[in-house]
């Protein structure tokens, strides 16, 4: 059986020969068991031991991530929290009165409280379309992060390692007339187009670098987006997932597997 995420897999494998570090892969290859002389490590899908606990469950928590930017003065898309106390809640129309209407208006971005990758990220144009969305949301999550409609002229990521830009790229949105499409996502067909870390601005990099420090992150991917001129900090990602910017081309994959390998070296230095 062939695995679900070939191209990491392969990075993780020939960094950790790279690096003479033993590797074992269980559950059905998404964890590794790393080792090398006295220390071992685990790996857990895209996640690697090199942030805690809390700082890696902070920065999957869109709310909560939001609140200690915005604590520190840092320029972040603004995350509301909605929160269900049952499947049907987000259907009620009292529900949306009491928690949704006062403090926001269509239209909005409803994405899971702690989803990645672009996955139930819905958009709303009107009260209706927002009650609708949050119902569907509800139907498999306890809470939804909900934030304003903001027209995005570009995006970044830059991927960073105690405080360095080690990839950095935009995220260019396929061009189709019939069914434009609004997310930056991957998964949604955008390209990835390579921004040599040296090409960075330096405000980006600044910002990128104080988020995953405000998070207390030490390996992260931080995306930006340029609203009418203007940079702010979308989301942080605690787990650093590559596999569709690595099938772009091979220069893609050789890179993703730099930085995998830059992690590793981290973990057994």
């Amino acid at each position: 059986m062939g695995t679900l995420r070939p191209a990491f897999v392969a990075q993780l494998e020939s960094a950790a020969e790279a690096f003479g570090v033993e590797l074992q892969w269980v559950s059905d290859q998404w964890v590794a068991l790393l080792r090398q002389k006295s220390r071992n490590a685990v790996v857990v899908g895209y996640t690697f031991p090199l942030n805690n606990a809390a700082a890696a469950e902070l920065a999957n928590d869109k709310v909560a991530a939001f609140e200690m930017l915005r604590s520190g003065g840092l320029p972040a898309v603004e995350h509301t929290l909605v929160r269900f106390a049952k499947a049907s809640a987000a259907a009620d129309a009292s529900v949306f009165s009491q928690f949704v209407a006062p403090i926001l208006r269509a239209p909005l971005v409803i994405k899971p409280l702690d989803g990645r990758g672009g996955k139930g990220v819905r958009r709303a144009v009107s009260d209706h379309d927002i009650r609708r969305e949050l119902a569907v949301i509800a139907s498999s999550c306890r809470a939804a992060a909900v934030s304003p409609w903001v027209d995005i002229d570009a995006e970044v990521r830059l991927v960073l390692l105690d405080g360095v830009v080690l990839l950095a790229f935009c995220k260019k949105r396929t061009e189709n007339a019939d069914e434009p499409e609004w997310r930056h996502n991957l998964r949604f067909g955008a390209f990835p187009a390579i921004v040599e870390p040296a090409n960075v601005p330096v405000t980006l990099s600044n910002c990128a670098r104080s988020a995953a420090a405000m998070l207390g992150l030490r390996f992260a991917a931080v995306d930006l987006v340029s609203s009418e001129g203007l940079w702010k900090i979308m989301e942080i990602n605690s787990g650093v997932c590559l596999e569709r910017f690595s099938a772009t081309s091979r220069r893609h994959y050789v890179l993703a597997e730099e930085v995998y390998a830059c992690a590793l070296s981290a973990m057994f230095p």
